[in-house]
């Protein structure tokens, strides 16, 4: 039974070398692999909405203020308003994507670049309810359980007030379940500017190194990477692939803890199911615990 959260991870330099400093990104909607994720639709004007933000009299103006309505109504405006809402709302706040799975054999190849990446556990406090979301504090903020829709219904519509704000922004498209996602916002204020490679700034959330539980290497990742992620070198390697060693102690890593590492491919039974050792000082070391 996992008690921590999970996030896949590329070996985009940039984020190998966050990670290695105790920092992940928080990514604004915007570069999301799901262009309707945060692209809120907003329901319908009502009559007396429109005339509240009708520039002028509307009542003396009849024939404007049919022509406002007609814009006001068009399916271009509300394509561009979720469009533009993305966009601002990206400005203000960013995303840290988490899932209950690091052995979904998708998610691997499009969020860990084809088994070159990595996964990693962060620990995470008890489930909760709260809001109509099943939530869990951890080192980024509250966690909450992305909901999925129903494919046979249509996405909720958020209203003009966002009184129902966070139903909408928690909850994707059924096509997305099996990711799982668990999902954090917060505001760019909250992190510490950064910037990656090519200029672009960025924000960064913090975490200690109790906070790390365990990571997952890919089949491919490359000894580069797995060093930048580890922090040592095992004294004994060759400085070849990954091999298992059966009941290998753990080391301090450049997190200041003793992490577990493990090797994908030993972590799945004959049948596919989840099957992550034990964690913990005292817990017995399986043959996919590694030396960093």
């Amino acid at each position: 039974m996992t008690t921590g959260l999970f996030k896949y991870f590329p070996t985009e330099r940039d984020k190998l070398k966050w990670f290695a400093n105790r920092q992940i990104l928080l990514t604004p909607p915007k570069y999301f692999n799901d262009p309707w994720d945060f692209a809120v639709q907003f329901r319908k004007w009502s009559v007396t909405e429109l005339r509240k933000q009708c520039p002028f009299s509307w009542s003396e103006n009849s024939q404007l203020f049919n022509k406002f309505r007609d814009d006001m109504t068009s399916p271009d405006f509300h394509v561009e308003e979720s469009r533009n809402y993305q966009e601002e709302v990206g400005k203000i706040v960013g995303v840290v994507s988490l899932t209950q799975n690091p052995l979904d054999r998708v998610m691997w190849a499009h969020y860990a670049e084809s088994h070159r990446g990595f996964v990693a556990e962060f620990a995470h406090r008890e489930e909760f309810l709260k809001d109509g979301f099943r939530q869990r504090v951890g080192p980024f903020g509250p966690a909450a359980k992305v909901k999925y829709s129903n494919p046979n219904k249509q996405q909720p519509k958020c209203k003009r007030d966002y009184s129902n704000l966070a139903n909408v922004l928690w909850r994707k498209h059924s096509a997305w379940y099996y990711e799982h996602e668990w999902r954090v916002v917060q505001s760019h204020e909250t992190g510490t500017p950064g910037q990656a490679g090519d200029g672009t700034p960025r924000s960064l959330l913090k975490f200690e190194p109790n906070d790390l539980i365990r990571v997952i290497f890919g089949l491919y990742i490359c000894e580069s990477s797995r060093f930048l992620v580890g922090g040592k070198r095992d004294k004994t390697s060759s400085g070849a692939a990954c091999e298992p060693q059966a009941r290998a102690p753990l080391r301090s890593n450049r997190f200041g803890n003793r992490m577990q590492v493990a090797l994908f491919e030993q972590l799945t039974t004959c049948n596919g199911e989840l099957n992550l050792p034990p964690r913990g000082l005292n817990a017995p070391h399986s043959a996919v615990c590694y030396p960093l």
